[in-house]
């Protein structure tokens, strides 16, 4: 996980939805597809170019960000980063929330393509204005008193309906500790585990044998998907 020294709600939440892409079977059959054929590039080429400039290869990122509502302009970068080494990057952008001024906005729409516009303006569809007088608690009370009522609404319709990224909790210490644990004693039987799991008590919920094989099987796509080319 990407770690940050000032983290916002917002990092958390892109972090934690960048964890849940590494268990996906779309997400982890692209990237294993992906890195097969740049392999296959490399070889044919004989490391002399590049396949993240191939058409083919910005299709392949295309889907991915389609398919999880990341917007490529920022994900291309991100995601071709992932491909090549392990893990995420330690990106500053990764937010779900931007702050920027009138000026860089009349920039962007004055350099940018219509189309590049559309796609930043789709990723952030509210836009709040703050005079220059203004103090903390009146940005903070202005958000409170009018979230509900101006902002939500406007926000739902923007958002797509199949993306998780809200239904996702964090999970508590303890159970980190317990997968954890369950990793370091990956040579032990599920039976057998979750008889010392249960132990420990790292929650209140009796874990059984079932469970153990099913976080063992997302540990070990995680680690097989974190491998760099």
């Amino acid at each position: 996980m990407v770690k940050y020294k000032e983290k916002t709600k917002g990092n958390l939440k892109v972090l934690k939805y960048l964890d849940y892409l590494i268990t996906d079977e779309y997400f982890l059959n692209k990237v294993k597809n992906i890195r097969c054929e740049w392999k296959k590039y490399s070889y044919k080429h004989k490391n002399n170019a590049d396949f993240s400039v191939t058409k083919k290869y910005w299709s392949e990122i295309n889907s991915i960000c389609k398919r999880f509502d990341l917007p490529i302009y920022k994900y291309f970068a991100i995601l071709t980063n992932f491909i090549v080494n392990e893990g995420w990057q330690d990106d500053k952008n990764l937010d779900i929330c931007n702050i920027t001024s009138y000026d860089r906005i009349s920039g962007i729409r004055k350099s940018a393509s219509i189309s590049d516009v559309k796609k930043i303006e789709s990723e952030y569809p509210v836009l709040i204005s703050i005079n220059s007088y203004a103090s903390r608690e009146d940005v903070l009370d202005f958000i409170k008193k009018n979230f509900t009522k101006k902002i939500a609404p406007i926000l739902k319709k923007a958002q797509n309906k199949n993306i998780v990224i809200n239904k996702l909790r964090n999970k508590n210490e303890k159970l980190k500790e317990r997968d954890k644990f369950i990793l370091e004693h990956n040579d032990i039987s599920a039976k057998e585990l979750a008889s010392l799991v249960n132990k420990e008590k790292f929650s209140k919920r009796i874990i059984s044998y079932d469970n153990i094989a099913k976080i063992r099987s997302k540990q070990k796509k995680k680690l097989k998907i974190s491998k760099p080319i």
